[in-house]
This record gives C-alpha cells, sequence and structure tokens, in this order.
C-alpha cells in the first residue's frame, strides 16, 4: 500500500484534486461528483507524505472557493439545467420567496452551503440569482471554503481505521454536522474519564 502511494506524484493529485473542487461547486456536473469524500481521502495521502499537508488544504481552499465564483458567475450569465430543475421542484412562487429570504441571510447561509454536498453546486447560482452582490458572496463563501478544506484534509489524516466511517458520515452529514458528533463523542469521553478518575479517588480516600 505505501509503495504504491509512494509511487504517486503529488502534483498529479493536488491537479485532480483541484479540477475537480472547481467543477463540483462551478458546472453542473458538480452534483455528481463526490468533492467531500476526495478532500477526505488527499487527507489520508499526506499520512504517507504522498502530498504535503500545507498543499492539500491550500489547494482544496483555493478551487472550492474559485468553483463557488465561477458557480456564482453561470448563474449570473445564464439559466442552465441546474436552475431549471430546482425552480421545477420548488416552484416558482415558493423559489420566489427562497431567494428573497437567501439575500437577506446570505452571509451565514451561503457559508454553511460551502460545507455541503449539491448545496455547494446549486447555492452559487441561487446567490447571483437572489441579487448578492459577488462581494458579498465570495467574503461569504471563502472563509468557509478554508475552513472546509482543512477541517476534512485534517480528518482525513487522522481517521485511521475509522475513515470508511468518517467517509460514509461526511457524505450524508456534511462536515459542520460530523464535527459536532466527534465534539460530543470527545466530551462525553472526558467526562466518563473523568468520572471514573474522581471514583477512583474517593475509594482510594474511603480505604485509608
Amino acid at each position: 500500500m505505501t509503495g504504491f502511494l509512494d509511487g504517486l506524484p503529488a502534483p498529479l493529485v493536488l491537479l485532480v484534486l483541484g479540477v475537480l473542487l472547481i467543477a463540483e461547486s462551478g458546472l453542473a456536473v458538480g452534483v455528481f461528483l463526490p468533492a467531500a469524500t476526495t478532500v477526505l481521502g488527499i487527507g489520508v495521502l499526506t499520512r504517507f507524505d504522498v502530498v504535503s499537508e500545507i498543499a492539500a488544504i491550500c489547494t482544496a481552499a483555493a478551487c472550492s472557493a474559485l468553483g463557488s465564483q465561477l458557480g456564482y458567475l453561470h448563474g449570473t450569465l445564464r439559466t442552465g439545467p441546474v436552475w431549471r430543475s430546482v425552480v421545477r421542484r420548488a416552484g416558482h412562487r415558493r423559489m420566489e420567496v427562497l431567494l428573497a429570504q437567501l439575500n437577506r441571510r446570505a452571509g451565514w447561509t451561503l457559508a454553511a452551503c460551502q460545507c455541503f454536498g449539491v448545496l455547494r453546486t446549486v447555492a452559487p447560482r441561487l446567490a447571483a440569482k437572489a441579487g448578492v452582490s459577488r462581494a458579498r458572496h465570495a467574503a461569504s463563501t471563502v472563509p468557509a471554503a478554508i475552513v472546509w478544506a482543512c477541517g476534512l484534509v485534517l480528518l482525513g489524516r487522522t481517521a485511521g481505521e475509522a475513515y470508511q466511517q468518517i467517509e460514509m458520515a461526511v457524505g450524508l452529514a456534511g462536515l459542520p454536522l460530523v464535527c459536532v458528533a466527534g465534539v460530543c463523542v470527545l466530551a462525553t469521553w472526558w467526562i466518563r474519564a473523568k468520572t471514573k478518575r474522581k471514583k477512583a479517588t474517593d475509594v482510594a480516600v474511603e480505604s485509608c
């Protein structure tokens, strides 16, 4: 395994990652691309020094942010298949209400959408249709792309044997929910460990 990984050229790995992330947010085909799980996989490769951790994070963040800007640009220029599909499913009246709400709450909404599959493809186009300015869209999505990239690369690097479970969870729930669940698990473990230590201390005191 490590021999095969050592033979992978880092520039090629980063190029594939970058193209996939740009396409995922910027093109209609992005709804079918497994961007999050791919970034997780790149994080695993950093454990074997196939790709440096900094290069992986920078590539993932930059290309994810760039793809989102490309998706926004497509939303301002033309009505593509993704947009027509969304309008058809939601209905014109509901879509008008959705766009009005998005324009009012663009900041946190676009940042959150950056962390979830499919929404990463649709949200930039919705922002353009809602009249969200390019600067406002970028100010919301670029920081979120950096956090998203850092989180997934580091999660993939430290996943170890739990990689497949984490991969499935990220695909279904998105990075934020996985991180919240991870914090809850760590908090539970810490409380239990502290309780056990306290009980052990009490027992020792009583025995004395």
